[in-house]
């Protein structure tokens, strides 16, 4: 039993790999957590070879059946391919082969020769998946589109932003963060408790980096605050205390995660006259930022249209239409989101022969979407701010009637 439950570890690993990148560093935490432990002997030869093994077995099983074979060769940091396959497999034989061997020496020594073939694979294969997979975005779009961005905001821009937000963030990971660590220090249930201070320490760590790794952060948060609850709980049945009544209760409150945003909040009110980010979401309509899915009825009655709008709509066009979208909250699709900016930011004239270049059938404008602002800001003549002004100076654009009272405007394209 716990080798075949080391080895559905692997496979749940693999999985992890294949459902979304955002796991990956979970997964790369998982193994090498499984390698160190082995190492120390605080893991069994069976167990970390049966996880090797898994996560080999179940990756390369995997990768035929999930990737085209015309897409084997992709070396793409940001979906399956053939990064995650070399390292996977890399990894998991090289820890398997190690268990192999019953002398610490050669086990160590194979530990490190893993070690060392990995970081060559990376090095050597797959040196871009080392940077950041927005660094090299156009400017264009980091100023219109990655800036405007939420949830890839970083500690320190939320410091600037909005301080007292970081509460939220990082208050229930940081206090489960000390928990694990607190029970390592007592040796109560020390390799559960290590591997739980591995995992929530690199969920604080893309916290840090991208607010986005919080989800990961509160998750993997509840299943230590839910222990510190339940031995405060204990406590107080056994003692019927007032100091173990208010511990239980000191437990209660901390293991609350929407309690440090309540906090967060309050404080910002107090020291901050302007809103916070959080407060501008709840209070903005769905409907007047073209969230509502009956806006698009209309537009499911149009022919093959290819659509121009923000990156915002974007995905209520592919969602809600059979139509494609240019534009779209998606890094990869560059080509598309550089092409709504210039053509929105650049004259009439200039922005009706790139629809044209492009085969633009029809105009999505949503009134109050951001990258409308910020488009008519940053260029008051330009085609987004004219078409806000008077659209019916554009002969070459057909206002669809029924749109014309609604947030969003939906114009056909006459060419």
């Amino acid at each position: 039993a716990p080798r075949r439950d080391a080895a559905l570890s692997g496979l749940a690993c693999a999985l992890m790999l294949t459902i979304g990148m955002e796991t990956l560093p979970y997964v790369a935490m998982l193994g090498l957590w499984v390698a160190a432990s082995f190492a120390f002997q605080f893991v069994s030869r069976q167990k970390a070879g049966a996880f090797g093994l898994g996560l080999a077995s179940a990756t390369l099983a995997l990768y035929p059946a999930l990737v085209a074979p015309s897409q084997w060769a992709d070396r793409a940091c940001d979906a399956f391919s053939s990064f995650h396959l070399a390292l996977a497999l890399c990894g998991g034989i090289g820890l398997a082969v190690s268990t192999l061997s019953s002398h610490r020496g050669m086990q160590w020594t194979l530990l490190g020769v893993t070690a060392v073939a990995g970081v060559s694979v990376l090095v050597g294969f797959f040196p871009h998946c080392l940077a950041n997979p927005l660094a090299d975005l156009p400017p264009l779009l980091r100023e219109f589109w990655l800036e405007g961005v939420v949830e890839t905001r970083s500690a320190f821009d939320i410091l600037r932003s909005d301080p007292f937000s970081l509460i939220g963030f990082f208050a229930m990971p940081i206090i489960a963060l000390l928990l694990c660590a607190g029970a390592v220090a007592r040796r109560f249930k020390p390799v559960v408790a290590s591997l739980f201070c591995a995992l929530l320490a690199t969920a604080i760590a893309v916290t840090v980096w991208q607010q986005r790794g919080f989800l990961f952060a509160a998750v993997l948060a509840i299943i230590p605050m839910t222990l510190a609850v339940t031995r405060a709980r204990l406590s107080y049945q056994l003692y019927q205390k007032p100091p173990a009544l208010a511990a239980m209760a000191l437990a209660w409150m901390v293991s609350i995660n929407p309690l440090w945003f309540i906090t967060s909040a309050e404080l910002a009110g107090a020291f901050s006259s302007a809103p916070t980010l959080q407060e501008q979401i709840a209070s903005a309509d769905r409907r007047d930022f073209c969230y509502d899915p009956s806006l698009y009825a209309v537009l499911t009655g149009e022919e093959d249209a290819v659509v121009l709008s923000s990156t915002n709509v974007g995905p209520m066009i592919l969602a809600h239409t059979e139509h494609r979208a240019i534009a779209g909250p998606y890094h990869r699709n560059i080509a598309g989101n550089l092409m709504m900016i210039e053509a929105m930011i650049s004259d009439p004239g200039e922005a009706r022969k790139r629809l044209m270049m492009h085969g633009i059938t029809h105009i999505a404008d949503c009134l109050a979407d951001p990258d409308a602002r910020d488009f008519t800001r940053a260029a008051p003549t330009g085609f987004q701010a004219q078409l806000h002004r008077d659209h019916s100076q554009f002969t070459w654009l057909e206002l669809i009637p029924e749109t014309s009272d609604t947030p969003l405007r939906l114009f056909r394209v006459v060419y």
